[in-house]
Parts: structure tokens; C-alpha cells; sequence
């Protein structure tokens, strides 16, 4: 097939086939799809159509405004398109933006799958739409290499309620080169400016030895366990501790052999994405992807320390989904619960933060950390905005229905007879709700009582003729 597109299996039935405007022009320029007209988002109107031979085979929907037929011209090397469905109510094709072709085959275009899963498991903890957000405590290089601090770090992250802990793996030597040059010195506006990579890794890095001990530690407190690994060996070390899961760090999104080796271990795989132009995302969920490991967490990221709010650029959160057909997250590293909160409202179904137990101990990662204290704090907002966001509705709550009671009513506000026309002046919208709704005041003004009334009582229907 041409275009850099590759047929893989069918996709199974209630899944659907992710198109943006990276992957629709290919699609077009190969002559597997092609958009007769560019127009509006419309819902699907109808069951998908299939038409026998290997002419066009048409999915027609309709708009009030116009019809958009996107038609499929040439199926080179495809299974029959079999299965075909009616689409879910939520269904679209966007022009050049978001298209949901349901029941189509499950294609790699340029490489990139985009069947979407819904939902990843943790050690045994949910992750996606209708679960709630997955909470990591990075401990980072917060440990100042001392085992005792790193268990107390576990603990506190176990107290303050994270879902995970996360740490490091790796050594100076298989992270950097031992030279003083200047191309191997920080010098863009860091705490570690001035200091080579080999010694800011050398205070950093945690001893290999310690892994599974904290790993068990963290699991008898309830705690997920896993790493960023930095090289094929720490892949390796990680593998046989049978960690539930890995970390991609920012710096490495572009190192793809390692992505690559990985996603061959067959579990799930967080990738940051602080330093990642949008095509260096892309290569990155492909290369899992071809390594048969669709269970993929992609997180927004800003690689500053801290992270400036101007920088942060949190909408993109939801099209990381849209756009690459994962689920997305967030990796904070801000100082205050604004940006993680605003993450979870936008979508983030996992959150990552840096924890210490005391910014004034020290160490490379600590002045950009949360406190264990406040590392709690941020997971009882996490736990209260999923519970304000609760679901769409437009019924009221108990407490709503409650309160409807004070709402506004008619009142009869002055002593009337019997015979005497109803006026503004003596019937009045007012709280609370007890007599008839104020849309009726129009149409009994001018009508008269049919009894005597005293102020103070709620309209009803028959006080008039």
C-alpha cells in the first residue's frame, strides 16, 4: 500500500478508526479515502452501507445544511470491509480534524495504529475515562542516597494517598559521558547550572540494590511500584522485578530502541513529553505500537523546574487523546495545585508529581518538589474535583430539589374581595415556591378574584374566574 500505509488486523467490533489532519492527507494522496467535499462537522444519520465488488463503498450522513460523502475508492491490499455498523450517537467527521470511521480495519498509517483502548490496568488499578485519576509520587532523587529517607518517602507517599511510586534507574555512565566539556555543562537557567550531566547524575541516581526493597516496601502499603528506566539494562534490571509498569522520561521520548524495548516487555508505558515536538510523540506511541503494546499513557509535560503557568499549555491534554488515540495525562511540575487540578478537569487521567519530605533537606530535585504534606492536600483536590465534575445532566440533585422550595411562586401581597380585578399590585412573584410559577402573572392580570383573599396566601388557579 502506498503512503507509508500498512494493513494490520480488522478492528473489533465496537471500536473505531482515529483520523485526524496528519493521517486524512495520506489516506487521500494514497486514494484509500477520499472527501468529496469539504464541509462542516456533522452527526452520522444513518447505518453504514456496504456496496458489493470493488467499486465505492459509501458511509453517507447527512447535515441541514449540505451532504459530505467521504468515500472509501480503493481497498490494495485490504480484507474485505466486513462488519460495518451503525455508528454511536457520538460519532463525527470533522473536516481535516477528527474523524470516527467506525468499523473499519484497524490501519498503521505511517506506521501509527490507532486503535484506541479504553482503559489500562495498574496493578490492578483501572486507568481511563470512568476511573478515577491515577495519582504517581516521584521520589526522583529526593532519597539524597539514603535508603532510610526513600522508605520514609514511600511511606509518606502511602499516607498521602498516591496510587503509585515512582522511582529513577539508572547510573551516570549509562545516562551520560564523564567529560568537563562545556557541550556536557548545564547552562540554561537551572538550579544546576555551571555542573556537568556525569555529576548531577552521580548525587542523583539510586542505587540499583535498593529497588526491590522499596518496591516490596510500597507494595505491603498498597502501593504501585515502577521506574523510569534510562538504557537496555535498567529495562532489563526493571523486567525482572516484574514491575507493573515503565516510565519514558522526557529526554528519552526520542530515543526510540529503548522505546522499542520497552513496549516488548508487554506492560503498560507512561511517556512524558516535556522536550517532544508533536512528530517526536507520534514516533513514540509507533515505535510501541510495533512492538505489539498498545497500552500507552501519554503525559503533558513541561521540562522546567519549576514550570512556569504561562508555559504549561494544558489544552492540549484532551487532544493528546483525539490526536494520538491514548490516554492522556499530566506530569506537574508547578508548585501549587492550580495546573494539576486544571489538568484533571481537562481530562488528565493520571497525574505525576515530585515528592520530598522536606524542600530544605536538599538535593537536586527538592526545591521543585511537594512536600509529603502537600502532596496530600493535592490528592484530596484531585478527589474533589472528580467529584464536582460528576456526569453531563441537567436533572437537580437532592440538595437542588431541596432548595427549589425557596425558589419563586405567585403571592396574593394584598387582602383582595371577591370581584376585585387582580393587578401587579396586588399579585407579585415572590419566594418562596408555594403558589402557582410566575410565567402564568401575565395572563391573570386583569381577571377577577372568585373569592376573598388574604395577603400572604399562595396563588392558586381557583381564586379567579
Amino acid at each position: 500500500m502506498t503512503s507509508g500505509l500498512n494493513q494490520s488486523s480488522m478492528t473489533p467490533a465496537g471500536t473505531f478508526l482515529l483520523l485526524n489532519s496528519k493521517t486524512l492527507g495520506p489516506l487521500a494522496k494514497s486514494g484509500l479515502i477520499s472527501l468529496t467535499e469539504n464541509q462542516m462537522c456533522s452527526r452520522f444519520q444513518s447505518p453504514l452501507q456496504q456496496s458489493s465488488g470493488d467499486n465505492i463503498s459509501q458511509f453517507p450522513h447527512c447535515s441541514k445544511q449540505r451532504k459530505y460523502s467521504p468515500t472509501i475508492i480503493r481497498r490494495d491490499n485490504c480484507e474485505p470491509l466486513s462488519g460495518w455498523a451503525t455508528p454511536s450517537p457520538s460519532a463525527y467527521l470533522l473536516q481535516l480534524d477528527i474523524a470516527l470511521i467506525p468499523q473499519l480495519p484497524t490501519l498503521a498509517i505511517g506506521g501509527l495504529r490507532t486503535q484506541m483502548i479504553d482503559s489500562i490496568s495498574i496493578a490492578g488499578k483501572k486507568i481511563g475515562p470512568n476511573s478515577p485519576c491515577y495519582v504517581i509520587a516521584e521520589v526522583s532523587a529526593n532519597h539524597n542516597q539514603d535508603i532510610e529517607i526513600a522508605k520514609e518517602t514511600v511511606r509518606a507517599a502511602a499516607e498521602a494517598g498516591a496510587d503509585a511510586v515512582k522511582f529513577q534507574t539508572y547510573t551516570p555512565d549509562t545516562l551520560t559521558f564523564d567529560s568537563d566539556d562545556e557541550i556536557f555543562r548545564i547552562d540554561h537557567g537551572t538550579a544546576w547550572d555551571g555542573r556537568t550531566l556525569y555529576s548531577i547524575y552521580s548525587e542523583g541516581y539510586m542505587p540499583w540494590e535498593w529497588h526491590a526493597e522499596l518496591f516490596e516496601l510500597a507494595n505491603s502499603l498498597g502501593l504501585a511500584a515502577f521506574s523510569s528506566p534510562f538504557d537496555s539494562t535498567a529495562v532489563d534490571y526493571l523486567a525482572n522485578l516484574d514491575v507493573p509498569a515503565f516510565k519514558i522520561a522526557s529526554f528519552e521520548i526520542i530515543d526510540i530502541p529503548l522505546i522499542q524495548h520497552v513496549a516488548r516487555q508487554g506492560k503498560p508505558i507512561l511517556i512524558s513529553t516535556g522536550v517532544a515536538h508533536e512528530e517526536d510523540i507520534e514516533a513514540a506511541v509507533e515505535a510501541c505500537h510495533e512492538a505489539g503494546n498498545s497500552e500507552i499513557i501519554v503525559l503533558k509535560c513541561t521540562s522546567a523546574y519549576p514550570a512556569p503557568a504561562n508555559e504549561l499549555n494544558l489544552l492540549t491534554i484532551p487532544a493528546i487523546t483525539e490526536t494520538f488515540g491514548v490516554i492522556a495525562g499530566y506530569s506537574d511540575h508547578t508548585m501549587t495545585p492550580t495546573a494539576a487540578i486544571a489538568a484533571v478537569a481537562l481530562g488528565a487521567r493520571v497525574i505525576e508529581r515530585h515528592i520530598t519530605l522536606d524542600r530544605g533537606a536538599g538535593g537536586l530535585d527538592a526545591g521543585f518538589s511537594t512536600t509529603a504534606a502537600e502532596f496530600k492536600e493535592l490528592v484530596q483536590q484531585i478527589r474533589e474535583t472528580e467529584e464536582a465534575l460528576g456526569i453531563v445532566t441537567f436533572e437537580l440533585s437532592a440538595s437542588g430539589e431541596n432548595s427549589r422550595r425557596f425558589s419563586r411562586s405567585l403571592f396574593v401581597t394584598r387582602d383582595v374581595k371577591a370581584g376585585d380585578l387582580v393587578t401587579y399590585e396586588n399579585l407579585r412573584s415572590i419566594r418562596p415556591n408555594n403558589g402557582l410559577p410566575p410565567k402564568f402573572l401575565p395572563d391573570l392580570v386583569g381577571r377577577t378574584f372568585s373569592r376573598d383573599v388574604t395577603a400572604g396566601t399562595p396563588m392558586s388557579a381557583d381564586f379567579v374566574r
